[in-house]
């Protein structure tokens, strides 16, 4: 288990791009336990612990950030991002790889606040550059007006944000399950479209 630090490696005649915010850790998909929820947040870590239960989650990697960080990645981390990228696909032996990036912000899926709808996502990211760029506007979001009305109504402080990398997988249909109803705590709704 290994988590890759962007920015670490640094020769002699290094010179460091401008800061803008801390370095990003990357973590397999599988790799993640229930301790990696305060950095990747609850969704990237349910979905691991999802593929262990055998379910047919698709694979992918997930990237944490501090809270507030910028959209703008520096060179190295854009180089992490696109080395995952292409490990992903051969994993999958599938060049060019369809992705799904989403947001996997800390407290997001959690037990008390959905988030749902709050953060970017991206569907069908085929290529590098348009992966970078993906996780930048998920990145982004965290700080957007709706994530920010969103944690005021919900009495809420910004934490960490994860963004989620996974195979895109096409659906016929397409839904949301809450294990609890939103109006009733007796009731399971599921919500389904073609």
């Amino acid at each position: 288990r290994g988590t890759i630090l962007a920015g670490m490696a640094r020769s002699p005649d290094y010179r460091a791009p401008e800061r803008r915010g801390p370095p990003l850790q990357l973590e397999w998909l599988a790799d993640l336990e229930g301790p990696d929820r305060d950095r990747f947040g609850s969704k990237s870590v349910n979905l691991a612990r999802m593929a262990r239960w055998g379910l047919p989650v698709p694979g992918g990697f997930a990237v944490a950030f501090q809270a507030g960080r910028s959209g703008i990645l520096s060179s190295e981390e854009e180089r992490v991002l696109s080395d995952a990228y292409a490990e992903l696909g051969e994993r999958a032996e599938s060049s060019p790889l369809a992705v799904a990036v989403r947001s996997s912000a800390v407290g997001e899926d959690g037990g008390e606040f959905s988030f749902a709808g709050q953060y970017q996502t991206r569907l069908e990211v085929t290529s590098e550059t348009e992966l970078i760029r993906a996780v930048g506007e998920c990145l982004a979001s965290q700080t957007s007006e709706r994530v920010a009305s969103y944690l005021e109504s919900a009495g809420a402080r910004p934490a960490g944000m994860g963004v989620l990398v996974q195979r895109m997988v096409s659906a016929e249909y397409a839904g949301v399950c809450f294990t609890q109803s939103p109006v009733s705590t007796e009731e399971l709704v599921i919500e389904v479209v073609e």
